[in-house]
């Protein structure tokens, strides 16, 4: 029936439409299965919520590929003051990484590869 409202809400071509249809996505989200789900999802296509939907996933990607790039130049930068003889806990003052991370960071330096 959700499948069936939300086509109803896209023919309709009104003012209405985009709130018809983010009420029933909104509505129905927490019970519908995921088969249902996936069928909703074809019948938002080329709508102007979908369009938002994708921009939002962009910049939620974007947020979370900046953070963990900060994540990892934090690591790196706290591996390179370890082997320059900065204390654990210095380094985790100077990259702002829990003193445990810096702990971690250092035991695996000191593993002998062959």
């Amino acid at each position: 029936m959700a499948v069936q409202a939300a086509e109803l809400a896209k023919a309709s071509q009104s003012k209405y439409t985009n709130f018809a249809i983010a009420a029933i996505v909104a509505i129905t989200d927490r019970f519908l299965p995921e088969e249902c789900k996936k069928r909703l999802l074809g019948v938002l296509r080329m709508t102007q919520i979908e369009q938002w939907l994708r921009e939002e996933g962009r910049e939620e990607g974007l947020k979370e590929g900046l953070k963990e790039g900060e994540m990892k130049g934090k690591r790196e930068t706290a591996r390179r003051a370890l082997l320059k003889g900065i204390s654990p806990q210095d380094a985790a003052d100077i990259t702002g990484l829990p003193l445990e991370k810096i702990i971690e960071i250092e035991r695996d330096l000191t593993k002998v590869t062959c």
